[in-house]
């Protein structure tokens, strides 16, 4: 069985697209130690607890209807 032009173009540029991936895979396991500054996160030590009553009041403010607990309530939920 022969493949057609268009089958054949589309298995090379498939057999190109892993081998770049796993080149590039390859790369960024090799190069994980070698990061640059500008991909580094700095976390800002405090000895204060989160205060969210801020947020608590700008997503009181936002959404009419919601009330401090519902929002107490909602941002528990989703994990903050």
């Amino acid at each position: 069985m022969t493949l057609s032009k268009y089958d054949s173009n589309f298995s090379d540029a498939m057999a190109l697209k892993l081998r770049l991936n796993r080149e590039a895979r390859q790369s960024k396991d090799s190069g994980e130690s070698k990061r640059s500054k500008e991909h580094e996160t700095v976390l800002a030590q405090t000895n204060a607890p989160y205060d969210r009553s801020e947020e608590v009041r700008n997503l009181v403010a936002k959404h009419p209807g919601l009330t401090p607990e519902m929002a107490e309530q909602g941002l528990r939920e989703l994990g903050f």
